[in-house]
């Protein structure tokens, strides 16, 4: 915790769903890119030796708002398992910044 002393926040922008800087597609929905986009959220906090757990405020932007409601059960399963529920907006966006890209977290973690 050299990085972030103790008590610290942390403020993580644009967690997208990204993996080796490629966007996931998936025609059928959000769950697959709300997963990755967790993972990448997941592997910075562990790199600050935090979890999801730490995390205090949540903002989650989404190209379709519809889509992202079907597949929400996926993120509030994975929030729950770490005993997180962190307050913060859903936003529905004309686009994200990759014209493929779904879904994009912004997160505050604290420890």
């Amino acid at each position: 915790k050299a990085a972030m002393p103790e008590g610290a926040r942390g403020f993580l922008d644009s967690i997208p769903a990204l993996r080796n800087r490629e966007c996931i597609i998936c025609g059928e929905g959000v769950a697959i890119p709300i997963r990755v986009s967790l993972d990448n959220l997941e592997e910075v906090l562990r790199k600050a030796e935090m979890s999801l757990s730490s995390l205090v405020r949540l903002n989650i932007y989404t190209t379709d708002i519809d889509q992202f409601f079907a597949a929400h059960e996926v993120l509030a399963k994975r929030l729950s398992a770490a005993g997180c529920q962190p307050p913060g907006s859903l936003l529905g966006v004309a686009r994200l910044a990759f014209p493929d890209l779904l879904v994009e977290l912004e997160a505050t973690a604290a420890d």
